[in-house]
């Protein structure tokens, strides 16, 4: 849009005084030349034009044409010196517009002040004096402060709206997120409570018809769903005392396996709670994968070290084990575990061999 308006200006007013660079040297008019033609290359091709060249150009050319206002006074050779003024002033409202672009805006108005006063400062230093032309056409390009200005203000406002805007588009992504993600919640844990808990329920009731090696499973698989529904909860910001932490953890995990061994090495006074709070649930996801895959005869610990920098779980089983390259990352895994991880900023890993245990080794920052 500014260099739109330059070359309205190179066509309603430079063409008409460009005679007058027949009295100035060639190599101020080849300047001159080129501060037109890149506000028409601007104008042109600008929206076609990479940023970065952009960036360069809306600083090259306000200084171009400065460098050219102040050295006019050399280059003139006329003799109508008190008349004179140069033919370049007449594009100066666009290129004074572009400092905005590039300065801040209180910058950009001093600016915009010295570039039409530079006419006139170099005639009083070369001339000794300030032609009566030169004087004249100070004040009118004065005026064109108010361009600077007005484009101030439509760039604010323009700003501000796209910020707006773009805030709007997140909340409304976050309220559609939250909207998918509660509604998803519900239904899985109503199918989880109506369908799987209830007939779990129902096999601990009927009487000693099943045998005890299944109503111990199903026990230990209520328990297991019973803490899932438990977890399902937002986790909050803050920090917690990390001996509450581990307490919360060793409970959660003594709830999936009463026999699971805890080791723990402490260097922190408190930890983020959200980085507990997810962790601990990755590493009861990982003992409940142990319950239901490792066999019977497995047995599980977990190894805890929290410092200032960073928290480090290790869950281990000595059970059947698996191959990780042969077999695919079930849902526990990939988003229980080390989904939670990489949300912490953390990794989620696994190691496994047939009949060999397997180790999930949880990290993330405090």
């Amino acid at each position: 849009m500014i260099a739109i308006g330059g070359v309205i200006l190179l066509l309603d007013q430079t063409v008409f005084v460009y005679s007058d660079a027949a009295e100035v040297a060639t190599w101020w008019n080849f300047g001159g030349l080129v501060v037109c033609g890149c506000v028409v290359i601007l104008a042109c091709f600008g929206r076609m034009l990479a940023p970065s060249v952009l960036w360069i150009a809306w600083r090259v050319v306000p200084a171009l044409f400065w460098a050219l206002q102040a050295s006019w006074c050399v280059a003139y050779f006329g003799t109508e010196r008190a008349t004179a003024v140069p033919w370049l002033w007449t594009v100066e409202p666009a290129v004074i517009t572009l400092l905005p672009l590039v300065v801040r805006p209180a910058y950009a108005v001093v600016a915009a002040l010295f570039v039409s006063a530079t006419p006139a400062l170099s005639s009083f230093v070369v001339f000794g004096a300030i032609p009566h032309g030169i004087a004249h056409s100070t004040f009118d390009a004065l005026g064109n402060l108010v361009y600077v200005v007005v484009f101030i203000g439509l760039r604010t406002q323009l700003e501000r709206l796209s910020r707006a805007e773009s805030e709007v588009r997140r909340q409304r992504r976050r309220a559609f997120d939250a909207a998918a993600t509660s509604e998803k919640r519900v239904e899985m844990t109503r199918l989880v409570h109506d369908e799987i808990l209830s007939t779990l329920s129902a096999a601990l009731l009927v009487g000693d018809s099943p045998p005890p090696v299944l109503r111990e499973q199903a026990h230990q698989a209520k328990c297991i769903l019973d803490g899932a529904l438990a977890d399902d909860r937002p986790v909050t910001a803050g920090r917690i005392d990390t001996h509450e932490a581990m307490g919360r953890l060793s409970r959660a995990l003594k709830r999936a396996d009463p026999e699971i061994a805890i080791a723990t090495r402490i260097e922190a006074d408190t930890v983020a709670l959200d980085v507990a709070e997810e962790t601990a649930r990755a590493a009861l996801e990982a003992v409940r994968n142990s319950v239901r895959h490792a066999g019977p005869s497995a047995r599980r610990e977990v190894l805890v070290a929290i410092s200032d920098a960073r928290v480090r779980m290790a869950i281990r089983d000595d059970g059947c084990g698996f191959d990780p390259d042969g077999q695919a990352a079930g849902f526990g895994l990939t988003e229980s575990i080390a989904g939670r991880m990489n949300r912490l900023g953390g990794t989620g890993t696994i190691r496994s061999a047939p009949n060999a245990g397997t180790e999930v080794v949880l990290r993330c920052p405090t």
